[in-house]
């Protein structure tokens, strides 16, 4: 957390992973507006990979600790991001990220502005970008999913994963 605090200070805009964030470092984070970006997903393909966890299982404790910070980070009103650190897990598996943030107290409406952010900084951050539809329209009917209150899908059959199936992928920028 110490590290944090000092990144807060500093005026860093965004702390990624922050599993050990404090509620103390989270409502700083809040007061000077920088943004979490939790990586939930990372986590859980870490525990599966080298803790034996599996889907569906009870957490493991790294696993607690990163739910129990994304929740606090939530109460002190921290701005969330979206970000899930992919490669550590299958590329086309990022929805799995989505899931956790909404099974860890995020509201499905949260959740659709924190999408809608993602999209709108990638094409600011990189202009001339425009990711590919299938891309959007997976990110765009998983939000409509959970704010109309169904069910998240499984990762087994999350949209991004079929939608990977459809597309090449991301258009990168032309240089």
């Amino acid at each position: 957390p110490e590290g944090m605090r000092r990144a807060t200070l500093a005026g860093v805009q965004t702390i990624e992973h922050g599993s050990a964030g404090t509620d103390e470092v989270f409502r700083l984070m809040a007061e000077r507006g920088v943004a979490l970006l939790p990586t939930l997903a990372a986590g859980e393909a870490y525990a599966r990979y080298f803790e034996g966890h599996r889907l569906g299982a009870e957490p493991t404790p790294n696993m607690r600790a990163a739910q129990d910070a994304f929740r606090s980070a939530l109460r002190a009103g921290v701005v969330i991001g979206c970000g899930s650190d992919v490669g550590v897990f299958r590329h086309g598996d990022n929805a799995r990220e989505l899931e956790l943030m909404v099974t860890g107290g995020m509201t499905p409406q949260k959740l659709a502005q924190c999408l809608e952010m993602a999209i709108n900084g990638a094409k600011s951050a990189y202009p001339g970008m425009q990711p590919a539809d299938a891309f959007v329209d997976a990110l765009t009917a998983m939000a409509r999913m959970l704010v109309a209150g169904a069910v998240a899908p499984s990762p087994k059959r999350s949209p991004a994963r079929s939608a990977r199936k459809k597309s090449a992928g991301n258009t990168v920028p032309k240089k």
